[in-house]
């Protein structure tokens, strides 16, 4: 486990065998913080969602639910891959819910996009999760890390 404080905020990483799940901080509302899984933020309004995908890119649904416990917007998205797909673009869907909110597509042959403005709001007790819908034909891309801003 470990711990630390950020100004009157303390968080904690607590390893577990439970479903991934990252819990957001409204600082006016004290909660337990959970990262499991080696997922990371986000923590607090302003910092953003990591999504990380190791390996070789496929289609697939995303796993690691953060819920808010405050409304926010969705403001933007970047992402960084250390292969970048080749002969498609990749595309992602970022679902609020469970439902599909925004899409960000990744062109062939690029391994970076700066930030992408998006504008999706999310309620107090919403979740956002993300999914890879395609990949590259000829080399899907690898090693992708995708940030979600919101305010």
């Amino acid at each position: 486990m470990s711990v630390h404080f950020e100004g009157d905020v303390l968080y904690a990483t607590v390893p577990t065998t439970a479903a991934p799940v990252v819990h957001v901080l409204d600082p006016a509302v004290p909660r337990v913080t959970v990262a499991a899984g080696g997922l990371q933020g986000p923590y607090g309004p302003g910092l953003p969602m990591i999504f990380g995908f190791s390996g070789p890119l496929s289609p697939r649904t995303g796993r690691h639910k953060y819920p808010f416990y405050f409304a926010t917007t969705l403001t933007g998205v970047t992402v960084t891959l250390n292969e970048a797909p080749v002969g498609a673009p990749v595309v992602l869907a970022i679902l609020v819910n469970g439902v599909e909110e925004e899409t960000v597509t990744i062109p062939d042959g690029v391994d970076y996009l700066s930030l992408v403005p998006i504008s999706v709001p999310v309620g107090i007790d919403d979740y956002v999760t993300m999914n890879v819908v395609s990949v590259g034909s000829s080399s899907p891309g690898a090693d992708m890390t995708a940030s979600i801003r919101y305010d």
